[in-house]
């Protein structure tokens, strides 16, 4: 008896830090919230030990970071075990404050196909409290389910 199986590709996500190497990794397909939120994540980060999460709110555009105090709005971020984890604030004078860039939809697409976009956040806070800064990118290409 032979048996096929077929795994659905599901897109990638690649992000850099500080205009270096670009580093791919396989993605789930994308989430739709019931409050018009969407969200794309890794779908490896427990392999490559590199995890990566984008939400934002809203169909295609480019859509700014949240405040760091407001509970929802756009948010990314980065992790690398035994690394940093990157995140869309940080550190100014005494003040936690909002990164600039944000994430761009450029294809929403329709079911069965992909959503693509960038995250530019730039400057990325991380490290002790968020006072260290780089300029983190993605691109992605993800399935959407719905």
């Amino acid at each position: 008896m032979i048996t096929h199986i077929t795994i659905a590709d599901d897109g990638e996500i690649s992000v850099r830090v500080n205009g270096g190497d670009w580093v791919t990794q396989k993605a789930t397909g994308a989430t739709k919230f019931s409050d018009g939120y969407y969200a794309v994540a890794d779908g490896d980060g427990d392999e490559t030990g590199r995890y990566i999460f984008i939400r934002w709110r809203g169909e295609t555009g480019t859509f700014g970071f949240k405040a760091p105090d407001a509970l929802e709005g756009t948010h990314s971020h980065y992790q690398v075990n035994g690394g940093n984890t990157y995140t869309c604030s940080y550190i100014s004078g005494e003040r936690l404050v909002t990164s600039g860039g944000g994430v761009t939809i450029t294809s929403m697409g329709e079911k069965g196909t992909f959503i693509e976009g960038t995250v530019d956040i730039n400057p990325a806070g991380y490290g002790p409290m968020l006072l260290n800064t780089a300029h983190v990118e993605a691109k992605f290409k993800v399935r959407r389910n719905w």
